[in-house]
């Protein structure tokens, strides 16, 4: 009995390497997200801290120390603002790279229902050729056993 060989097995191997590189790309985009995030969270808690240190202060700071201050929160929103762009930015691609992870997932498993479809059929037209050379065998012993009953009817 021959075994099964799929013809299209290289391209299943291709397929199953592609969806490993997509896999790491959407790993890499998580983490770049999860970074971004962190990076984020810690501007917001920096501004939030400049901020509760002004009211602290109150009026009795001098006005070039809270012009300074002022310039500081300012650059501490303009980083939190740049910093939520970057993480929508981010989110982006992450999406982008989960969408074409399930495109690359689809196309193995479509081609994995290709090879067991092909496998079921080659086990099945096995199984008859096997069936038909024992149906043939059967026949011809039969066929013997009906000459070797008629030559001793006769002798």
């Amino acid at each position: 009995m021959r075994r099964f060989r799929f013809s299209l097995q290289r391209v299943l191997d291709v397929k199953r390497i592609v969806e490993e590189q997509r896999r790491l790309a959407v790993a890499q985009a998580q983490a770049a997200v999860a970074a971004c995030a962190r990076l984020l969270h810690q501007a917001e808690a920096e501004r939030q801290s400049a901020m509760a240190a002004n009211f602290a202060a109150g009026e009795a700071l001098d006005p070039a120390v809270r012009t300074v201050a002022w310039n500081h929160r300012t650059v501490l929103y303009d980083r939190t603002v740049n910093l939520q762009a970057e993480l929508a930015e981010r989110q982006r691609v992450l999406d982008q790279a989960r969408a074409v992870l399930l495109n690359a997932v689809k196309e193995r498993r479509a081609l994995e229902r290709v090879a067991e479809k092909r496998r079921v059929a080659h086990e099945l037209a096995m199984a008859r050729l096997e069936q038909k050379v024992l149906d043939d065998l059967a026949g011809t012993r039969a066929a013997r056993g009906q000459i070797q009953a008629d030559g001793q009817q006769r002798g």
